[in-house]
């Protein structure tokens, strides 16, 4: 095998690094792969590298053809939205090589092209960008590292970089142990990245701060413990492999640079969120979530899980997606079959994805009871048999079986009592942390939504009219309807009550809405334009979007 061609797909700190190494050959095709204003700007303005600016090709997704090694270098959050134009790139004998943070790119970039495309990869190289472009230092550069998860290690794709990146300034080396390398890159950003963006201080916080040393210690022990359980064994890297490359004490970590410019943070593939959704009755909010993970198809756009675009899953395909995403609907009487004991109910699950044989599931059922406060005792009684907060905890231990990363609560709690609403609550929450699940809570109650959220959605007749963290949109809310929903809450101090807003006017028909703003048949502040466009939301604030023309 012979590299020929190269793609880069983003050209920020990690892809400078390659464009600056693999511009000085002059016998392979090397481009950037981009699209829009950021194509236009790269070809007329090229990528600045340590001083000196250079003029890679750049390629549309569908210019790529033919490419021999594509090397993505995005942000973590980049890649659902990459996965089209890294498929369009990959070709038959396309090797694509990930260079970005967290363990689990390569997995979602296998499920969009194949698993053979895939070489596992890291990269330590500390750059910063700063006016007049990407810096870093060469010589103290660890570089990138990469290898084959199976014999043979010295393939001919090994080879093959091996010969591309030599004499090219870039650092490099092949290993055996890939999957051990990535995780102590990830064992790197757990336990210096974050921590330090935290603080806002520079590197040098942990060789001075005897507390620092203790954060990072305490969280470098706990996910050494995580890769231990998953077969990961570190102690197989290279004593190199535990840092990054060398900087000055003062130097920043990619996510407080990110912070500091404002920009979004990569703190999301460390853990997830609970997004919560409120409206009125019948403005799509469940909808919106059985749409999420297919039990209703979806009419137009595109909907993607962990990276995968699902619209279109068909047979096997979506039901290995259910895997991923499941949901706890609102009422656990209407969804447990009353025929079926408990341990039938959870059974159910891994009878249809043919699982019994694989796995101890008794074991595990009687896991999941426990992982809901449910005693085993419980498995041989009908559903007729328990109170309504036991049977959503059922309904939970059932969601939790397959182990997924999402879960739809589809007004999980309204069907209970306040004092029951308070424990499932409390339950879910504590599953969150516990098992890093990430939820979309759809709910009527802006107070339970106040308590579960991490960012709130604010939904009118189907269209997201105020989407924001939740102290920011208690704070400061900037849509109509918004302010009149929350209006609504009941406040226990007489100090702090506000005017209650009152809407005027029905609900229009989901069927048949207004034009333009759907919601300026009801504002107050509805103005010529409301009627006739429709507003799209817009950022102004950090993380706070809104869609009224008060703001456009």
């Amino acid at each position: 095998m012979k590299i020929k061609k190269v793609a880069v797909l983003g050209a920020g700190a990690v892809g400078s690094y390659v464009i600056w190494g693999l511009s000085s050959r002059n016998d392979i095709e090397l481009g950037v792969i981009a699209e829009g204003e950021r194509a236009e700007r790269l070809k007329q303005n090229g990528c600045t590298i340590n001083g000196k600016i250079y003029h890679p090709e750049v390629w549309n997704p569908g210019e790529t053809d033919a490419v021999d090694l594509l090397i993505v270098a995005l942000k973590y959050g980049s890649l659902s939205a990459a996965l089209e134009s890294i498929q369009k790139a990959t070709t038959e004998n396309t090797v694509i090589m990930s260079l970005m943070n967290g363990v689990d790119s390569e997995e979602i970039i296998a499920e969009k092209v194949g698993v053979e495309h895939l070489l596992p990869a890291v990269i330590k190289v500390a750059s910063h960008k700063e006016e007049d472009g990407y810096h870093f230092d060469p010589e103290t550069t660890i570089g990138i590292i990469f290898g084959e998860l199976t014999a043979p290690y010295d393939s001919d794709r090994i080879r093959a970089i091996e010969e591309l990146f030599k004499d090219t300034g870039i650092h490099f080396r092949a290993t055996e142990y890939a999957r051990e390398e990535m995780w102590s890159k990830f064992r790197l950003n757990v336990c210096n990245n974050l921590p330090q963006a935290i603080l806002g201080a520079g590197v040098g916080c942990y060789r001075d701060s005897v507390h620092m040393k203790a954060i990072s210690d305490g969280l470098k022990g706990e996910l050494e413990a995580i890769a231990q359980a998953k077969g990961i064994d570190l102690s197989k890297t290279e004593a190199s492999s535990g840092r990054g490359s060398a900087v000055p004490p003062s130097a920043c970590y990619s996510t407080l640079q990110d912070l500091d410019a404002g920009r979004h943070t990569e703190i999301d593939i460390f853990a997830g969120e609970t997004f919560g959704v409120v409206g009125e009755s019948g403005c799509g909010k469940s909808t919106l979530g059985r749409t999420l993970i297919r039990l209703i198809p979806a009419t137009d756009g595109h909907v993607y899980l962990d990276g995968e675009d699902i619209s279109g899953l068909k047979g096997k395909a979506l039901k290995q997606m259910r895997k991923k995403a499941q949901i706890i609907f609102q009422d656990p009487s209407a969804c447990l079959n009353p025929r079926r004991t408990v341990r039938q109910i959870l059974m159910e699950p891994f009878q249809i994805h043919h699982m019994t044989g694989s796995m101890d599931v008794d074991a595990r059922i009687e896991e999941l009871l426990h992982l809901v406060g449910l005693d085993t005792y419980h498995l041989s009684r009908y559903p007729h048999e328990l109170s309504g907060g036991q049977k959503q905890r059922i309904g939970i231990a059932r969601a939790l079986a397959l182990e997924p990363k999402l879960i739809i609560c589809d007004e999980a709690v309204s069907a209970l009592d306040v004092s029951v609403q308070a424990q499932v609550l409390n339950l879910l929450q504590e599953l969150k942390e516990r098992l890093g699940l990430t939820y979309f809570f759809i709910s009527h109650n802006l107070n339970v939504v106040y308590q579960v959220s991490d960012r709130v959605g604010v939904m009118y007749l189907g269209k997201m009219v105020e989407i924001a963290a939740y102290d920011q949109l208690y704070e400061k809310r900037y849509h109509p309807y918004t302010e009149a929903l929350l209006s609504a809450i009941p406040q226990v101090d007489a100090d702090d009550r506000t005017e209650r807003i009152h809407l005027t006017g029905e609900v229009p028909s989901p069927s048949d809405p207004p034009s333009g703003c759907p919601f300026h048949t009801r504002c107050p502040k509805a103005c010529d334009i409301c009627s006739k466009e429709i507003p799209q939301l817009k950022e102004i604030e950090k993380g706070h979007f809104v869609a009224c023309h008060l703001y456009q």
